[in-house]
């Protein structure tokens, strides 16, 4: 406002002086060699509407955060809109009188469309904005006033932008409790807010950022198309709304009101809709079509995510008089081992004091000799629980597991199989790709194994006792594991 004021103070006293590019001249193309004539004229202009339509982002920041306004919500909502929209209509005016008067020329690409002397403008020609260009026209050889318009008008973006992270997690929590979103976007994080709707927004601006290149001449079309679509669809919600609040009202005076309300309503979706189709027919090819392609998929998805909700739910839910799942006739425990160590005993005692029906110990021969050497160390230890060798000529350790599973399963088809399966917890997450590979393959393989259940059992290494800033070891607390163990 500052600048508007006192650059129109100088252009009515002939001062403003002439901005950067005043001197360029523009080269035109082809199919406009001859003016604003015809069809092309005319789409031309309706394309600059177009664009020009983003000004009207932001008004409905107000309307989204009426809850939040001081009492009468609904009166200070309205002032609030009319203020923006008196604000924003000031501040266009102004920039487009300023931006003709210090004769600006801003195009797409300024190597191939502007010339300076009848010669194209030099390869490493950077072409500043439409609001630097008027700050140093307006301030001239006063750095510090377009100093201060570049950082304010940076600030002003980082406000506007940061108003997408108020109003999208919200958004997304209401889409993910009824099932259109992951659920995981519906709850609060520590701090109160949506920290996953954040995380998720950053992520998808990033992305647009980089495979865009910051382009704001595509960007500015997937923003003007999604808020005229949000625009056009809220206009035409609240005129199924008032048809509604209309049905059962019998007195003349509110029925007056509400259709009144409704076709303010109704002129909101013609005007709305209108620009929409203006946008989309003289923005397709500029980058508005990736803008529908991504709202044509993100519904697809939505939807195929909710009905896989209903799915799951309708699978889940317990009818009324349904009986509990029936308990097994006994438990058959399965101890996991590849070799004699601490973790396996560690496992055999949690699986001794669980109390099995069943206790066994289980090593697939994928090494000969490394089964031979545990099965003498398990005899030589004496071991008060039965180790069975399995089997597998294609080294498959999943594999032989499942199949001797599914025989004790043939014998005893109620008996629920529990598979005790030592696991290092480890401080460095490298170490993790080291360990516990083969644990992770075999549990990814019994999870869809009917009657089956993991108990994973943990061995904290040296480097996650570090990790955790000290605390009692694994070893320091093993002498109160029997070894070897005492016999039943």
């Amino acid at each position: 406002l500052a600048l508007i004021a006192i650059g129109g103070l100088l252009a009515a006293t002939g001062n403003l002086g002439l901005a950067p590019s005043a001197e360029f001249t523009i080269v035109p193309e082809e199919q406009f060699s001859n003016g604003l004539h015809g069809v092309v004229g005319a789409l031309l202009i309706l394309r600059a509407f177009s664009t020009g339509s983003a000004v009207l982002t932001g008004i409905e920041v107000p309307i989204s955060n009426v809850q939040y306004l001081a009492k009468p919500r609904a009166r200070n909502a309205g002032r609030i809109l009319l203020v923006v929209g008196l604000l924003s209509g000031v501040l266009t005016l102004g920039t487009l009188m300023l931006a003709r008067a210090s004769g600006i020329k801003v195009v797409a690409d300024p190597q191939k469309s502007l010339m300076l002397d009848g010669l194209p403008v030099s390869a490493d020609y950077v072409q500043v904005p439409v609001l630097g260009q008027l700050a140093q026209a307006v301030f001239g050889d006063f750095m510090l006033g377009t100093v201060v318009v570049s950082v304010l008008t940076i600030l002003v973006l980082l406000l506007a932008g940061n108003q997408a992270f108020n109003s999208f997690p919200s958004l997304a929590s209401h889409l993910a409790t009824d099932g259109y979103l992951p659920r995981q976007l519906r709850t609060r994080g520590d701090r109160l807010g949506f920290s996953n709707g954040i995380l998720s927004l950053g992520v998808a601006a990033v992305l647009l950022v980089l495979v865009f290149q910051g382009d704001v001449t595509i960007l500015i079309q997937l923003y003007v198309v999604g808020v005229f679509v949000s625009f056009t669809l809220s206009q035409l919600g609240m005129l199924k709304h008032w048809n509604r609040e209309l049905v059962p009202v019998a007195d003349r005076r509110i029925r007056a009101a509400k259709k009144r309300q409704r076709l303010l309503n109704l002129v909101g979706l013609v005007l709305s809709g209108l620009v929409l189709l203006i946008v989309l027919a003289t923005r397709f090819v500029h980058g508005a079509w990736i803008a529908v392609l991504g709202i044509v998929l993100l519904m697809f998805v939505m939807n195929s995510l909710h009905r896989h909700y209903q799915q799951v739910d309708a699978e889940l839910s317990i009818e009324d008089g349904g009986q509990a799942t029936a308990l097994p006739a006994r438990v058959h425990a399965l101890v996991l081992v590849s070799t004699l160590r601490k973790p396996v005993l560690r496992a055999l005692a949690f699986a001794r004091a669980s109390r099995p029906s069943k206790l066994e110990a289980i090593i697939v021969d994928v090494e000969p000799q490394k089964t031979e050497r545990t099965l003498q160390d398990w005899e030589r230890l004496r071991i008060p629980v039965p180790i069975t060798a399995l089997a597998s000529p294609y080294r498959d350790i999943p594999g032989a597991l499942i199949e001797h599973i599914r025989s004790i399963k043939r014998e005893s088809p109620r008996d629920l199989i529990v598979v005790y399966i030592p696991e290092y917890v480890v401080g460095h997450w490298w170490e993790q790709l080291v360990h516990n590979q083969t644990a992770l393959r075999v549990k990814n393989r019994l999870h869809y194994e009917p009657g089956v259940l993991i108990a994973s059992v943990p061995w904290r290494l040296l480097s996650a006792k570090n990790a955790l800033g000290g605390g009692p070891t694994e070893e320091s607390s093993a002498h109160r594991e029997p070894k070897p163990l005492p016999k039943d």
